[in-house]
């Protein structure tokens, strides 16, 4: 599923599950018009409960892939 990203008094949060760490690199899954994937690299900040903070590398208004992001690949459709 997708959700549009929420606001918090610091910046964008996301649910933890959709944040994906690859060693040092921290990234996320954001959908283009056409609903494919494209991954994007993002700076985290601190973790309130489940959610993230998400420093750069995101928008207000994306969407965002919060689940099954262990699926997702490089431009693939997402419903």
């Amino acid at each position: 599923g997708t959700i549009n990203l929420g606001t918090s008094v610091n910046g964008i949060t996301l649910p933890k599950k959709a944040v994906v760490e690859h060693g040092a690199m921290t990234s996320v899954w954001v959908l283009d018009r056409d609903n494919s994937a494209r991954m994007r690299i993002i700076k985290i900040g601190k973790a309130v409960g489940d959610r993230q903070e998400i420093l750069s590398g995101l928008s207000e208004g994306e969407r965002v892939v919060v689940s099954g992001v262990e699926k997702v690949t490089e431009g693939s459709k997402v419903e």
